[in-house]
């Protein structure tokens, strides 16, 4: 079935078993303790849309609720899925890979099945999604997946809040989808999400770079970008690939320079159009040539860039320059 929805609400005393069984039936079996499970309340939507299942909690009650993948549980039955949880309301307190970490309002945290952990709910009212789907679906490495799972995801800002708030509207306005929409908004839902976690990624395996390799990758980059310059497919993705690294890598280590990759081939080849505009060995040549042959195919453009780069447009400079000579000879 690509799209289903099932709503609940479960009050105590029952409450607690019945929501104990709604999460087992989610594919990933976990064991479920409450501090007072007779005060357990919750009102919960599921929502089964191609290859995810959403589940949205909303508890109430007294008492610390604990849900854990125990390894007994991994050894008897293991789906090889992700959870993605949302926090909405309240706070939330997770373990896995040993790192504890604290859930606010917006934040997110990737759990895999395969390894253990602990969700721990707190008393009174607390709002969580969870999203269940097959590991197959966000292609991650094993390292890959040992950094990102466990640790606190910011969804309050940029990808993360996007990747939240889609996840809030797939649930707030399941009613309206089809039956043939289940799967194609899962599959661009997951799209977008694997987006976020290699951002993520990106930024710490940049960020555990010592001063010195992030100097040596811009000196190595700035090099290649000037011995490229003419190249007319000269580009971030291109230096990057040259260096190994993602663009995104490459544009954090050019911070330090204030500038980003694309800025700084565009300076360097407005400088090398101002040398020869101003060298007397290619005054034969027109403007629009010198420009052509250092990247910028498009007169206009190149005119705008250049007169925002120095303050005055080509044909001023080389008309300084003459009159600079015509100065010295008379």
């Amino acid at each position: 079935m690509s799209f289903a929805v099932d709503r609940c609400h479960l009050p105590p005393p029952q409450g607690f078993d019945r929501y104990r069984e709604i999460l087992s039936g989610t594919g990933t079996p976990i064991v479920m303790t409450a501090q007072d499970p007779a005060s357990f309340g919750a009102q919960v939507q599921v929502v089964r849309l191609g290859m995810m299942t959403l589940t949205g909690t909303r508890k109430y009650g007294s008492g610390y609720v604990r849900i854990r993948r125990t390894p007994t549980l991994i050894r008897e039955s293991d789906p090889g899925t992700y959870q993605l949880v949302i926090q909405d309301e309240g706070a939330n307190r997770c373990v896995q890979n040993g790192r504890p970490v604290s859930l606010g309002r917006d934040d997110l945290a990737l759990y895999d099945s395969s390894h253990p952990y602990e969700l721990g709910r707190g008393d009174g009212v607390s709002g969580w999604l969870t999203l269940t789907f097959s590991r197959s679906f966000l292609p991650l490495s094993r390292d890959d997946a040992l950094r990102v799972c466990g640790e606190r995801l910011d969804g309050g800002s940029g990808l993360g809040s996007l990747v939240s708030n889609i996840a809030t509207s797939l649930v707030g306005n399941s009613e309206s989808f089809g039956a043939a929409d289940g799967t194609r908004l899962a599959g661009t839902f997951l799209d977008l999400l694997a987006i976020m976690i290699d951002e993520w990624l990106d930024a710490r395996r940049t960020a555990a770079l010592p001063a010195s390799p992030r100097r040596a990758l811009v000196l190595d980059a700035q090099a290649y970008i000037e011995a490229h310059l003419v190249d007319p497919l000269l580009s971030p993705g291109s230096v990057a690939a040259a260096h190994h690294v993602s663009t995104r890598s490459l544009n954090r280590a050019f911070q330090e320079e204030d500038v980003t990759v694309s800025g700084w081939i565009r300076a360097r080849r407005l400088e090398r159009c101002r040398l020869a505009l101003v060298d007397p060995g290619q005054e034969h040549l027109s403007v629009h040539v010198i420009a052509a042959r250092n990247g910028f195919p498009n007169a206009a453009h190149f005119s705008r860039a250049f007169q925002n780069a120095y303050g005055f447009t080509p044909q001023e400079c080389r008309k300084e320059r003459a009159g600079k000579v015509a100065r010295a000879t008379e």
